[in-house]
């Protein structure tokens, strides 16, 4: 049985902040949320690539400020700081992050781990992690980005929060919470570096992700659902659905609630 032991923060830095791959990074018992507090560091002055982890978040939010609240130590729960340079690209960014997830889970979980879009990981169709990015200062020229991460780690059938989702334990994946923390933020700090110098890797991104090829509806405020094929996604993160006229549709995430399969 995976255990839940605290993470070892003096690793953390050493292997994340002394190599040079984090400007900060902090570990916290207990917050509101990792995202409002990077927020608010960003605000005070905060450097790029700055990182806070947590034991326990009683104020976790998801898409649509939906609430995610699991038990102490039971997820790998982060938060990273990013100041994009433009945002030409920016609908791209969090999809990244989401890759930067697969990166660091394929070698556990092999090609069970998917993408549905934008940025939700899957395990075999069950949701293991969720990325929320919020950002301030975007009419500037100093935006700040700040992703949040909430990765399933030791939760039972009983502590998930919703029916569909999984965990690493659920999965029959037994590894160190520490040793995972580090491969996540080492793969989301190399696929948003790279994503900050203008390297986008959207190939990789559509190689991985589970929604490209599926019959969906899209649900949308205010308007009728959208019924057709998704056939692609586009360089700047737009899902493409080619609608049952055939008419092409390009949709960003903040526009869609929901992409569901047809059945």
């Amino acid at each position: 049985m995976t255990t839940r032991a605290p993470l070892d923060r003096d690793e953390l830095r050493r292997r994340l902040v002394d190599t040079g791959l984090y400007e900060r990074l902090t570990v916290v018992d207990s917050t509101g949320s990792t995202n409002a507090d990077l927020l608010q560091a960003a605000a005070d002055g905060a450097p790029t690539f700055t990182a806070e982890l947590a034991e326990f978040q009683d104020s976790g939010r998801g898409r649509r400020g939906r609430a995610w609240v699991t038990p102490r130590s039971s997820q790998v729960t982060f938060s990273i700081l990013v100041r994009p340079r433009t945002l030409d690209h920016f609908g791209s960014l969090s999809l990244m992050a989401g890759l930067a997830l697969v990166d660091a889970l394929k070698p556990l979980l092999h090609e069970r781990v998917a993408l549905k879009w934008p940025n939700d990981v899957l395990v075999s169709g069950n949701k293991i992690c969720g990325i929320l990015g919020e950002a301030q200062a975007l009419a500037t020229n100093h935006p700040e980005v700040v992703l949040g991460c909430g990765l399933n780690h030791s939760l039972t059938r009983e502590e998930l929060p919703v029916d569909n989702a999984t965990s690493l334990a659920l999965e029959g994946i037994d590894v160190d919470r520490t040793e995972l923390s580090i491969a996540v933020l080492t793969a989301m700090r190399t696929r948003l570096g790279a994503w900050s110098r203008g390297d986008i890797h959207m190939d990789d991104y559509r190689a991985v992700c589970s929604t490209i090829g599926l019959d969906v509806r899209v649900m949308r405020p205010g308007t009728d659902d959208l019924l057709g094929r998704a056939i692609d996604v586009t360089d700047e993160g737009f899902l493409v659905v080619r609608d049952e006229r055939g008419e092409r549709h390009e949709l960003s995430a903040g526009e869609v609630h929901h992409v569901r399969p047809l059945e």
